[in-house]
């Protein structure tokens, strides 16, 4: 065993999330974080998500990724994990934990809510519940967050993936939804920036390359960015006299992103893990 794996100790993460387990549609669940390091393979990584039997709900930077697991497979996986757990995991997981409230929100709301300073009275706010949960699910995580605030009739779906409008929020409301590990982010409810005005990435993503048989998936659109995509590109072509591929709008960009990466590529995080690739026809 090398010294680096040795030092892990994952006992205090382990007792968080065993505490964390939730139950949607009758089925117990557990939602959690692992940060990655080194340079683990792309089957490697397959190795890692089959010890915890979790599929990955979310990659959030190119090392941390959110992991979603049924509880009665789990809770067999952490125990061994105690004890030693297979090679791969000992190498590459450095940390494995909940995702923290704090980190749930951005750093200006965040500090009125956990701080309890400034907060008004009644916020209006954008409740991300973590992605890929089903429509019915998604209505049963709804009706459990009506019971957590003071005010149910305040809430409501909005226009976009996961998203829910929370209209009227105390400072208790917002630290007790935070509490909950399938919420992914709370924000001010303010208009979402508009792909015309999205810039692409000026450096290439750290990005484990996809495996050759990882999905490819063909995207006709106003071309790609190929320093945004980086080697989750695999072949562009165009039928104009622009650059070869290159989008200058930016919506095929995000198209791709979204394909490969389950999210758009430009929101927030520019570090993530490619799963798929991306054959680009311009038109």
């Amino acid at each position: 065993m090398k010294p680096e794996e040795s030092k892990r100790d994952y006992t205090e993460g382990i007792e968080e999330i065993l505490q964390s387990s939730f139950i949607v549609r009758g089925i117990e669940m557990n939602i959690f974080k692992i940060k990655l390091c080194g340079k683990p393979t792309p089957s490697e990584i397959d190795k890692i998500f089959d010890f915890f039997k979790a599929r990955p709900a979310l990659y959030i930077s190119s090392h941390e990724i959110l992991l979603k697991s049924l509880s009665e497979d789990l809770c067999r996986r952490l125990e061994r994990l105690k004890r030693r757990a297979r090679k791969e995991v000992r190498l590459f997981v450095e940390e494995v934990r909940l995702l923290h409230p704090e980190e749930k929100m951005t750093s200006k709301l965040a500090d009125i809510v956990f701080q309890k300073k400034d907060f008004p009275e009644k916020s209006r706010l954008i409740v991300f519940l973590v992605p890929g949960f089903k429509e019915t699910e998604i209505q049963d995580l709804q009706e459990q967050i009506s019971l957590l605030i003071s005010e149910p009739k305040s809430l409501e779906i909005v226009d976009m993936d996961n998203g829910i409008l929370l209209s009227s929020a105390t400072a208790e409301d917002t630290r007790s939804l935070a509490e909950k590990p399938y919420i992914f982010h709370i924000s001010k409810d303010i208009e979402p920036q508009s792909l015309e005005e999205t810039v692409p990435l000026k450096t290439a993503p750290d990005i484990v390359p996809p495996k050759d048989n990882d999905p490819a998936v063909c995207v006709v659109d106003t071309g790609v960015d190929p320093e945004t995509l980086g080697s989750a590109l695999v072949e562009c072509s165009h039928e104009d006299d622009l650059p070869d591929g290159i989008d200058t709008i930016g919506h095929g960009t995000c198209v791709s992103s979204a394909a490969v990466w389950g999210q758009d590529m430009f929101s927030e995080k520019n570090q993530v893990i490619g799963r798929c690739r991306i054959v680009s026809h311009k038109l």
